[in-house]
């Protein structure tokens, strides 16, 4: 009799673009990025009901576009003066 082990694989695909990465792992892969952003989600009388946070993986693409996004709206409102 015999015996072969077939290890696990695991998809990970890109929130942004679609991009999948087979693994044997299911750490992010290196390059890739994960972005959160923690809030609350609220009824009509403005009582937090829900978990309304953003959570994406992002791959080697889009992770830096994203970023650069997010730095050029922050300085933005920071020019303007305006609070949120």
């Amino acid at each position: 009799m015999t015996v072969r082990e077939i290890p696990a694989a695991f998809e990970i695909r890109c929130d942004g673009c679609g991009k999948t990465v087979k693994s044997t792992s299911k750490h992010r892969p290196d390059h890739w990025s994960n972005l959160d952003i923690g809030r609350d989600a609220y009824d009509f009388q403005g009582c937090a009901v829900a978990d309304g946070s953003v959570h994406l993986l992002l791959c080697d693409v889009c992770s830096p576009v994203v970023f650069h996004a997010v730095n050029e709206a922050h300085a933005a409102l920071s020019k303007s003066g305006e609070k949120p």
